[in-house]
């Protein structure tokens, strides 16, 4: 018995040994895993697209990590952006400043990565992200870039315009410098010169202190959006009590009367020769659009009514003559204004400065009133219709109607007595509009030309249809050729662009095909050209995206120019092709 128990306690012993044995041993073998793991080269496990809301995707350099062509664990990477840089970066007030983060990569050793891209789009790369998928740190800090503010009183009640109309200042999708790239809206304010604007909400930007409106147009909705609080103005007269939040969108007003450009020509309505002496008596009356009253009784009777009920405050004899613009003529003898005659005959006054009567007493029921509308035709051929997109194209129609409007038609009504000569005259026929076609595309500065055509359709009772051609003058889109030409210099730096070899070769040679037709004033310029204006014709820092003879990059021009005194002496363009984002 003394002998059975020695035996339990000995293979009890033994298991226990056993079992410290295999538990060192455990640990020993776990112990070499693990320094196996530690030791093993660190290299990317998985890379994928954020998922994030792009708002979340919106970050901060704090310093702690700088910005490489690759994660900074891999082999090969270059610093793009240094620590010193991005701690700059952090405290700068540059909108531009600001990262988006786009992609993700996360190591065997469980380490993050964030692939980002600077706001304005020149500079982007790797940076260590922390530990975690979705939670930015190490070298990174989520950034809110706006707060919100309350609208003043001025703010929620007032109508706003827009204060200097053209491609400065224009409405995005969201504030400029809040985030990555963002979309205008509209590209000029031009043809919305004259729109009603009413302030819905207010934001302040975090870096720059900036304030931005978000603006809606009562007569145009499609270009609402967020602009600088400093690019509206109050409309002359509004004093803010009658637009109150929530109103009801206001009727659009008719346009103050506007002076024509120096570049369009002459007065509204056009220039045509006139000059006499007017007296209501002189005022011919018809029966029908086309037949003249023989009746003298009703002639006299409806020449009493004019004078009586439109031109009561007009001297007689009233003289005119070349010094009036026709819109003003017009306004005083009553064009377009109705009035009833004795036995209750309603009349309408229609001027015709061209005529033998300057003035026709028409019947009411007899007229016709014409609403002409220019088409502009022309600008899907040559540099416009490469420049031009559909966007672009109905804002330059719009202006160019609005153009048309405001130095041909003016105030003036065009009715159906009208003679096809007084038509075809004040509504410019044969004669050029011109407009200035760098309010749209800034890397063009050009007066560009269309010629008026005016075709009159007519039948037994007077007109019935008049349309207005506006069609482009190719030769105004020729780039001229400067008087003392500066030198031009041209390289493709194909450094970051992805591509190798003949695949190399292509593309700089597709860059070196799409960059002068892109922007025509290349070897173009003019030693006494502004240095500010040749970086902007040449598209210095803008980034445009080509995708031709499989070729897909981004191109931003870098445009350095040597003055010597007061004259440009060269002009260097190096175009930096780039891989676009994935």
């Amino acid at each position: 018995m003394e002998g059975n128990i020695m035996n339990q306690q000995l293979s009890k012993r033994l298991m226990l040994t056993s079992l410290v044995a295999a538990a060192l041993g455990g640990g020993i073998l776990m112990g070499h895993s693990a320094t196996a793991n530690a030791k093993a080269p660190e290299k990317i496990v998985s890379q994928t697209a954020l998922k994030l809301k792009a708002s979340k995707r919106n970050v901060e350099p704090n310093g702690k990590a700088g910005l490489y062509t690759k994660p900074s664990v891999l082999k090969g990477e270059r610093v793009v952006l240094s620590k010193k840089t991005m701690k700059k970066m952090d405290r700068s007030e540059d909108a531009d400043h600001y990262l988006r983060a786009y992609r993700v990569a996360r190591t065997n050793h469980k380490k993050v990565y964030y692939k980002v891209v600077t706001f304005d789009g020149k500079h982007r790369g790797w940076v260590y992200g922390g530990t975690k998928v979705n939670r930015f740190g190490g070298g990174l800090h989520e950034a809110k870039t706006y707060h919100e503010l309350t609208r003043t009183t001025a703010e929620a009640t007032r109508t706003y315009q827009f204060a200097n109309p053209g491609t400065t200042h224009v409405t995005w999708q969201a504030p400029v410098g809040t985030t990555y790239k963002p979309s205008k809206v509209i590209t000029t304010t031009i043809p919305y010169a004259l729109d009603d604007l009413h302030v819905k909400s207010v934001v302040e930007r975090e870096k720059g202190d900036k304030v931005y409106y978000y603006v809606a147009s009562a007569q145009h909705p499609a270009i609402n959006g967020w602009i600088y609080s400093g690019a509206v103005t109050p409309k002359a007269g509004d004093d803010g009590v009658s637009q109150q939040p929530g109103s009801e969108t206001p009727t659009p007003g008719q346009p103050d009367p506007v002076t024509p450009s120096p570049e369009n020509p002459g007065a509204p309505g056009g220039s045509i020769n006139y000059s006499g002496k007017f007296s209501h008596t002189d005022a011919q009356v018809y029966r029908t659009g086309m037949t003249q009253e023989t009746d003298k009784g009703i002639i006299s009777k409806v020449q009493k009514a004019y004078k009586d009920n439109v031109i009561k405050d007009l001297v007689e004899p009233f003289q005119y003559d070349q010094s009036m613009a026709l819109a003003t003529i017009s306004q005083k003898l009553g064009h377009g204004k109705r009035f009833t005659a004795e036995g209750g005959r309603n009349y309408v006054v229609v001027v015709s400065p061209t005529a033998s009567s300057i003035v026709k007493l028409v019947p009411y029921t007899q007229v016709k009133w014409l609403n002409p509308k220019a088409v502009v035709s022309g600008l899907d051929g040559g540099i416009l219709g490469m420049l031009v997109n559909d966007e672009l194209k109905n804002q330059i129609q719009t202006a160019a109607n609005l153009y048309y409007k405001l130095n041909y038609l003016g105030s003036l009504v065009i009715m159906s007595p009208m003679s096809d000569e007084t038509v075809k005259s004040l509504l410019g026929d044969g004669k050029q509009l011109s407009i200035n076609v760098e309010q749209f595309i800034e890397e063009l500065p050009l007066t560009i030309k269309f010629d008026i055509s005016v075709t009159t359709t007519r039948d037994d009772n007077g007109l019935t249809d008049v349309k207005v051609e506006l069609k482009l003058d190719p030769k105004s889109l020729e780039v001229p050729e400067p008087a003392n030409p500066a030198a031009c210099h041209f390289d493709v730096d194909m450094t970051n662009s992805g591509y190798s070899g003949w695949k190399a070769t292509l593309a700089k040679l597709a860059v070196k095909v799409f960059y002068p037709t892109r922007y025509p004033y290349f070897d173009k310029i003019d030693k006494g050209m502004d240095p500010a204006k040749i970086k902007r014709v040449l598209g210095n820092g803008q980034t445009t995206y080509i995708d031709q003879a499989n070729v897909k990059a981004n191109l931003t021009p870098v445009v350095e120019v040597v003055q010597k005194g007061n004259q440009v002496e060269s002009v260097s363009v190096n175009v930096v092709v780039t891989k676009p984002a994935e």
